[in-house]
């Protein structure tokens, strides 16, 4: 409680200094944000978006030179069902033990890699994430795809054996979905849940 005129005009005097202080901040915020809303909006093309994904892909396929022909020469089987999933699917190592069937689970080791132009304007991998580092693998139930891996991933390990390593060129339609980013996995199938 105020006791005296002279308390409250100090507070009334400490409160306008605080007041003036604080005045041009509180200006300069608000006609931030305002020059910053002259803008018109604009909307996302992701119709844009997903052109440019595939021609960046269709470039890598076609003229990457290096990069695609080493994932080339380093597989042993190829299955390009890019048209129905949007998957590429590369086998490096055959497994020699239990398919990974829907409904089984297993660890992985992964590795991925997101494909964006370079400073040169080429296709080119650079390394997003990887669990090579981990004591342990990722483990989830095959036909499932849980949040911590791409719906890519869980179709690509449907077509691999236990032991078993792959390359899978994933679509962002199976992948990073509306970042419309390709994404590269190496992965490898560490085990496969027994019957």
């Amino acid at each position: 409680m105020i006791g005296s005129k002279s308390q409250f005009k100090e507070i009334k005097k400490s409160t306008m200094n605080k007041i003036i202080i604080r005045a041009p901040f509180v200006l300069l915020i608000v006609l931030s944000i305002f020059t910053g809303c002259e803008d018109s909006y604009k909307p996302i093309d992701y119709k844009k978006m997903e052109a440019d994904e595939m021609e960046l892909l269709t470039e890598f396929y076609e003229t990457s030179g290096a990069a695609w022909d080493s994932l080339l020469n380093l597989s042993i089987k190829t299955i390009d069902d890019r048209d129905s999933t949007g998957l590429m699917y590369l086998e490096r190592v055959k497994g020699t033990g239990d398919s990974a069937l829907i409904g089984k689970q297993v660890g992985i080791r992964y590795s991925y890699y997101g494909l964006a132009y370079n400073k040169d304007h080429k296709p080119t991998l650079y390394l997003m994430e990887t669990n090579n580092d981990s004591n342990s693998p990722l483990v989830f139930i095959v036909g499932s795809a849980p949040e911590q891996i791409f719906n890519g991933v869980d179709l690509g390990v449907q077509k691999m054996r236990d032991k078993g390593k792959s390359t899978f060129i994933m679509h962002s339609s199976i992948s990073t979905g509306r970042n419309y980013l390709t994404v590269v996995a190496d992965v490898e199938l560490v085990f496969v849940e027994f019957d």
